[in-house]
């Protein structure tokens, strides 16, 4: 489904149902992402090859039917290797949650710094993930488990204050510094929530997710009042 034909909690909610039972079922998602990342290179973005600024748009998706348009993908500050300030992500509001959600799949490793990078530009104050490690695809990891942990990311270190496990979720406390060039020093601290299991069935857990949304709110507004 098309991100522009999204609209209410539901049909959100179905979007990202469908998109992980591929996950789950196929294996797929993190061989396409890495597939088309392999070809989508920055020297490509600066090039540009006579192509028109949506068509690179296109060409740096993780999944090629995707289209971010320039009005409706994240923006981060622009740098030698990444000279048009783009990072694979689209804003995605919730009028009904009265909510504004930045959408974007888990890193590959080139891109980690990048994600880190829109998440201290925007601000961003909680990350959910809501697909579980697949062992089996040798999923990345973007962010430290362990608390006290830390994680080396271009020029953003990335450290676990805080983790908290739930039979639905587990909970974390990030804390991510810039170690190196402008801003050097500065700190964000975030929220960190990953969905433990997400269902095979056809049929949605409503349950499940008004129990998991229960701790998100809980919990971001406990972490965000310190």
């Amino acid at each position: 489904m098309p991100f522009s034909k999204i609209s209410g909690v539901e049909e959100v909610y179905k979007y990202l149902l469908e998109k992980n039972i591929l996950l789950d079922r196929f294996g797929l998602w993190g061989l396409v992402s890495q597939e088309t990342n392999v070809h989508a290179t920055q020297n490509a973005i600066s090039a540009g090859h006579g192509t028109t600024e949506a068509e690179r748009n296109t060409e740096l998706t993780a999944v090629s039917n995707v289209k971010i348009y320039d009005s409706r993908r994240v923006k981060i500050t622009k740098s030698d290797l990444n000279p048009d300030g783009y990072f694979d992500a689209s804003f995605l509001s919730v009028p009904e949650v009265n909510c504004k959600y930045i959408m974007t799949g888990v890193p590959i490793p080139s891109q980690v710094p990048y994600f880190w990078q829109m998440v201290v530009e925007q601000k961003v104050p909680v990350i959910v993930k809501l697909t579980p490690t697949i062992h089996h695809l040798k999923e990345y990891t973007y962010f430290p488990k362990q608390e006290n942990y830390k994680l080396q990311c271009g020029r953003y270190e990335v450290k676990c204050l805080k983790k908290k496990s739930y039979p639905s979720h587990s909970y974390r406390v990030l804390r991510v510094s810039i170690v190196s060039g402008r801003d050097q020093g500065h700190k964000h601290d975030i929220a960190h929530l990953t969905l433990s299991k997400w269902p095979h069935e056809k049929k949605f857990p409503v349950a499940d997710m008004k129990q998991f949304w229960k701790y998100y709110t809980c919990e971001s507004c406990e972490f965000h009042s310190k």
